[in-house]
Formats: structure tokens, sequence, C-alpha cells
């Protein structure tokens, strides 16, 4: 549904075609998922031998391997498959068909409840951070096409993370209202973040 809000704030006479949009959801996300989780996971394992320190580790898994590997692929995909778009918000659309198609692999494989799986896919936060991939990479600016979203996704992760890591170490009610108060942080957040997506692409698509 998100998804297509965004394909509808195209002009009628300047769509990328549907076509286009199911190979970037299918064929563009299914590499990059599989690519990032197997990398991942190799990666992630030899990191843990030798860092002790809890919070480090978590900076580095989420920034420097899951955010930095995932947002990677999905770049790599978009760059491909948006060679013929010519405006910005064709960009936008194609990068979002990505992230649309990433969302629901990543949810449905690494997700183990239904309850954060209907949260995932609801905020569908990938799918925002492709809004704004394709969105600076559709105006030329490919260095922040990735870093910006690396940034956004490392941070998201790192604090969900780092919530669940302050309430499962708590051993009073204060310690256990900051864990709290780092994920209600992150949900903010990711709120925040789907809502000014969801403007931005209606901006660009006015232009």
């Amino acid at each position: 549904m998100l998804f297509l809000y965004i394909y509808t704030r195209q002009p009628k006479g300047d769509r990328v075609s549907l076509l286009t949009c199911l190979i970037g959801f299918g064929l563009g996300a299914i590499p990059a998922f599989f690519i990032s989780f197997f990398f991942q996971f190799y990666v992630i394992g030899y990191i843990t031998r030798f860092i002790q320190n809890p919070v480090i580790r978590m900076v580095i898994e989420y920034f420097f391997v899951v955010a930095m590997i995932e947002e990677l692929t999905k770049y790599i995909s978009g760059k491909l498959l948006s060679k013929k778009c010519t405006s910005r918000i064709q960009y936008l659309v194609v990068f979002a068909s990505v992230g649309a198609g990433f969302e629901i692999f990543e949810s449905y494989f690494q997700v183990s409840d239904l309850m954060s799986m209907l949260i995932r896919l609801l905020l569908a936060l990938h799918i925002c951070f492709q809004i704004y991939m394709g969105s600076f990479y559709g105006k030329g600016k490919k260095f922040l096409a990735y870093v910006i979203p690396w940034l956004i996704h490392g941070t998201f992760d790192f604090l969900l993370t780092y919530g669940g890591y302050l309430m499962g170490i708590s051993q009073n009610q204060d310690e256990s209202l900051n864990g709290v108060a780092v994920l209600l942080g992150a949900a903010i957040g990711g709120i925040v973040l789907l809502v000014m997506s969801l403007n931005h692409a209606s901006e660009i698509g006015k232009k």
C-alpha cells in the first residue's frame, strides 16, 4: 500500500512502468537481500570473536556491517534498474520498489514473531531509506544517496538493539526505564521518518 501511494505521486505522463517496479521488487530485492544476509552472517560472527564490549560491538555491527552492506546492495540494485529514468521522481520510485521487496523478504526470513513483522511492515523503513536514496541519486548526489540512508539505518537499528540491551541487563526500575525510553525514541523516530518520507515523495512528484 505504501509503495502504491509513492507510485501514484508520479505525473501520469511521466511514470515508471509497473514492470520495472516489479523487477525492482523481485529481481532487484532478492539478490540484494540474500547477498547482504550471508555476508552479514559471516562478518558478524567474525567480529564477535574479538570485540567484548557489547556497545562497541553493536555500533560496528549495525553501522559498519548491517546498514553498510544492506544499503550498498540496494544502492547497486537501484542503480542498475534506474538507467532509463529521466526524472527525480522516477528514480525515487525505482529505488523504493527495491526497498519494498527487501522489506518483505527481511521481515519474513529474519523476524521470528508476528507482532515485530507487522510493525516493520507498517513502518516500512526500508522503503523510507530508499525514498531518500532515490531522491538524492536522481539529483546527481550519489555520495549522499548512499551515506544518508546508511546513517539513518544504522542509527535506527542501533537504538532498537541498545534499548533492548538496557532492558535485558537492568537491575532496577530506573535502568529498565532507560531501555524503554531508547526504544520509544526509536519508534517515534521511525514514525517521523515515515511521515517525512511520504511528504518528501509527494513534494518531488509535484516538481
